[in-house]
């Protein structure tokens, strides 16, 4: 099944950090005053090699539409392949002004190759767009890492110091060294550690940077990123890989998502049961290979955005030893009844066919509400996850990935139902022997939102 096409969704509402930000003028475009909406298929998808991601152009564009007129796009239009061509090219958000001024530039051109050229050239970079023409600086606004309060929220650090470089240079031209120094100073500190990283940095930082260089703050605005919107859509409605683009281009995700999709392409479809049985040593060659990988996402930043290309490439490689022991894994269109939108209700057999064909714990039905023999799909994709997440991390040492994963499992869920969600999550760890339980100085970090009225509000998707 397609991710639905012509969709509008409401964005989340991110809260900003009290104190001293809460009393400026920086302005934030959320769910509260702005709407994203997306045609065409899942804008973002793996090519056949399932090795890179690429966007799918005239098939899926995104605006975002506030209350107040300003209407947002991509910087790139529908020149996507010649940005990817450059080697200096950065990804940010324009507006309908923006649009109109390089419009105006060319309309004296005569071929479309001349409006593409002006296009690519001034669009390359807010910075190079800014040599010519006045412009709205906009940040694409980051949810906090999970299980971390909402006013944690981010944004990404080479973003700010673009932005930073050009507000400068608009009031001083001439840098003086101090200045050049302390932007020197930030780049390093902000800098990667690799290429497959993406630095993130939290409001109070950027308040922080913003007063030491006088920045007036309604030169700025906040947007959430309508990126990850789009994809978080998506991944409920048939799954997926919940990503955004880097400032760079590159296609990213955080390291829990990063995590989640791992975990869905190399362990679901597969019943590992049988398999242990089977072929005992190397299944547990392939299941250790699964878990470095794992541990190797985990022992990230949290604060990272990771490439979602170098990881693709060690998923395939993995992949490959899978199909060793299971020359024809499941395909998630049956096991997590893709071909169904999430909200129908369907037989319960549906689900019990799965659970019987892979050997997976059978979860009764935690909705009172729900029809006696039916269940929503999108409570059988997510108890077919907790199953195998119980069936694949089966050793006390799992602990710590089994607690990762369990912050995952409310993708799935609708906002409204979370709260159920959480309460039985708590019954089928308190017994189950194999989902060991968070210490307690560790929360059952799934928690994203804290209170149902709160939950309600954040999710609300409309045709």
């Amino acid at each position: 099944m397609q991710a639905p096409t012509g969709k509008t969704c409401l964005l989340r509402a991110p809260v900003l950090m009290e104190g001293s930000l809460g009393k400026t003028q920086l302005k934030v475009y959320s769910g509260n005053n702005s709407k994203i909406s997306f045609n065409g298929s899942n804008p973002l998808v793996t090519n056949q090699q399932g090795t890179s991601f690429q966007f799918l152009l005239f098939q899926a564009t995104f605006q975002v539409r506030t209350l107040d007129g300003i209407v947002l796009q991509s910087n790139f239009g529908n020149y996507w392949d010649s940005f990817m061509a450059m080697s200096d090219k950065k990804y940010f958000l324009i507006d309908h002004e923006d649009v109109h001024k390089i419009t105006r530039a060319t309309r004296n051109a005569v071929s479309p190759e001349e409006v593409k050229d002006a296009w690519i050239e001034n669009l390359s970079s807010m910075t190079k767009f800014t040599e010519k023409f006045s412009k709205q600086l906009y940040i694409r606004l980051l949810p906090p890492p999970a299980g971390k309060n909402k006013q944690l929220c981010r944004v990404f650090a080479e973003e700010v110091l673009e932005v930073l470089c050009v507000l400068i240079c608009k009031e001083t031209p001439i840098l003086s060294e101090n200045t050049k120094g302390r932007l020197h100073a930030l780049n390093d500190e902000w800098s990667s550690k690799t290429a497959e990283c993406h630095t993130t940095i939290d409001m109070e930082q950027l308040e922080k940077v913003l007063d030491e260089f006088g920045i007036n703050r309604s030169c700025l605005v906040l947007v959430q990123d309508p990126v990850l919107v789009i994809t978080e859509y998506i991944y409920f409605q048939n799954g997926g890989h919940i990503v955004t683009y880097s400032p760079s281009m590159g296609i990213v995700a955080d390291p829990l998502k990063s995590l989640n999709y791992m975990f869905m392409k190399l362990v679901l479809g597969i019943n590992w049961r049988m398999t242990a049985c089977s072929n005992k040593e190397y299944s547990l060659n392939v299941k250790n290979k699964i878990v470095e990988l794992m541990k190797s996402v985990e022992n990230m930043d949290e604060h990272c955005y990771l490439s979602s290309d170098a990881l693709i490439v060690n998923v395939a490689k993995v992949l490959t030893m899978l199909l060793a022991i299971q020359p024809n894994p499941g395909n998630p269109h049956c096991y997590l009844f893709k071909q169904f939108p999430p909200h129908l209700q369907f037989k319960i057999w549906n689900y019990e066919q799965i659970v019987q064909l892979y050997d997976l714990p059978k979860y009764q039905n935690f909705m009172s509400s729900s029809i006696d023999k039916f269940m929503p799909v999108w409570m059988a994709r997510f108890s077919v996850t907790v199953g195998w997440l119980e069936q694949f991390l089966c050793e006390k040492s799992d602990k710590v990935h089994q607690i990762k994963m369990i912050e995952n499992l409310l993708l799935f869920v609708p906002k409204p139902e979370h709260v159920a969600a959480r309460a039985f999550l708590e019954i089928v760890i308190s017994k189950s022997d194999v989902i060991s339980k968070p210490d307690s100085n560790e929360k059952l970090i799934c928690e994203y939102e804290k209170d149902q009225d709160e939950e309600k509000q954040d999710e609300q998707m409309e045709t």
